[in-house]
């Protein structure tokens, strides 16, 4: 009898052991989980880093005035605004986003020092040690004035030479976007500042009676008017969100023609998101661009 109660007493001991190991093992799993659908989750929610890039057009327009304000004191003080929202959101990040910014002329244009200014109108915000943190703090002190003080050097020679060759943004489109503005795994925001009136002397194409260019007088014998897709058959450009801004029609009664004409043209290269916005008070354009890139997401 007693030999047994003491076997009946090992195997309840013995089937309490295993379900012990049962249910650790079974915590151990579920926990393992749990942290892994945690870091899985934090992963998805990670906004992307921002690779922003900002194509200008130095054409005639920026000799012009609207709204009681020179053109190109306009396309300063959006500039400014964008750089000063990237230095916030890099320090909010602590020094850990990887954002980029750069301004970008197409064709380079023919002005003394160009190379060295382009230089500076650019940062990176990528840090990978206390020396990278410590140099970009520094820089980030000093971009508001870097920036304002070479885009107005750029505009200035523009001015005082007064070759207004403009950008060729039909060209650049189709030979320098991908390479100059998309990066993977980056939220690629294109903002062009231009009046909307695409033309290049020295790049100028015409297929099936579509043209490459588009000006006022065009645009006002034909107000459907579509501009030729610089990429070949088929071709898309993927990854890529683009802010067209400060387009002016120099007519009110073809802004919107000149509007959907450039829409369409964004959507016919298969960008998904985009807009054209008309010139404004500076302020009120600061305000689209924010909630085009929404800073914080």
């Amino acid at each position: 009898m007693e030999k047994n109660k003491k076997m009946k007493r090992r195997s309840i001991i013995g089937t309490i052991a295993v379900l012990i190991v049962v249910c650790v093992v079974f915590c151990v799993e579920g926990c393992g989980k749990k942290e892994q659908n945690k870091s899985e989750t934090t992963e998805q929610s990670k906004p992307k880093p921002l690779n922003i890039s900002i194509l200008i057009d130095l054409s005639d327009r920026i000799t012009n005035t609207t709204d009681n304000v020179p053109q190109y004191k306009k396309d300063i003080k959006l500039i400014e605004h964008i750089v000063k929202q990237m230095r916030e959101r890099t320090v909010r990040s602590r020094m850990l986003c990887d954002d980029e910014l750069r301004v970008l002329f197409y064709p380079i244009p023919d002005l003394e020092d160009i190379a060295e200014i382009s230089e500076e109108l650019q940062i990176k915000m990528h840090c990978e040690s206390r020396k990278e943190i410590a140099e970009l703090k520094q820089k980030l002190m000093q971009i508001d004035s870097l920036f304002c003080t070479n885009l107005n050097l750029v505009y200035q020679k523009s001015l005082e030479k007064g070759e207004f060759k403009g950008a060729d943004i039909w060209g650049f489109f189709q030979n320098e976007v991908e390479d100059l503005c998309i990066k993977a795994d980056c939220r690629n925001i294109l903002i062009i500042l231009t009046d909307g009136y695409i033309y290049h002397q020295d790049h100028k194409v015409v297929t099936d009676g579509q043209y490459s260019w588009v000006l006022e007088n065009m645009l006002r014998q034909n107000p459907d008017l579509r501009l030729l897709n610089p990429l070949s058959e088929g071709k898309k450009i993927a990854n890529l969100e683009v802010l067209m801004l400060e387009v002016d029609a120099g007519d009110p009664k073809l802004e919107k023609s000149l509007e959907n004409l450039l829409g369409e043209w964004l959507k016919d290269m298969g960008i998904e998101k985009s807009e054209v916005q008309r010139t404004r008070l500076p302020d009120k354009t600061a305000s689209i661009i924010d909630n085009f890139i929404n800073w914080k997401g």
